[in-house]
């Protein structure tokens, strides 16, 4: 699936803070599967996986 697809879902399942990503990532495809984690938890695994950063801006964080 694509970074966007998946930052979609996570996003529509969470009600604090939101994901987002830059549009050069946006197409990074993965296959992941998430059980009980916080957006927050989610983002770290995601950017470890594609090898990525992230910066958290109130309750925004963006994958880079």
């Amino acid at each position: 699936e694509t970074l966007a697809n998946i930052i979609r879902v996570i996003n529509m399942a969470s009600t604090g803070v939101k994901l987002r990503t830059v549009p050069e990532q946006a197409n990074r495809r993965l296959t992941v599967s998430f059980s009980n984690d916080t957006p927050d938890m989610e983002a770290i695994l995601i950017s470890e996986a594609l090898n990525l950063g992230y910066t958290v801006n109130g309750n925004v964080i963006t994958i880079r």
